[in-house]
């Protein structure tokens, strides 16, 4: 599931020059990283709860400053 979560971040754009930490257990999905903007932590998790299989998404993406 990490893959998966992984690949659609490639998705937005961006996205690719971040170093974003997706860890999968069970369904339970956690996101960590630093990003540009909260428009793109609000994409990410639109997108990690679209994949198939993820039941919580846990974030821990932060705006860098």
């Amino acid at each position: 599931m990490s893959q998966k979560v992984q690949i659609a971040f490639l998705s937005i754009p961006g996205f690719e020059a971040f170093d974003i930490d997706v860890v999968s257990r069970k369904g339970d999905v956690r996101i960590s990283g630093v990003v540009d903007s909260q428009s793109q932590i609000d994409a990410a998790l639109k997108l990690a709860r679209e994949i198939d299989g993820a039941h919580t998404i846990n974030n821990q993406l932060t705006v860098k400053q």
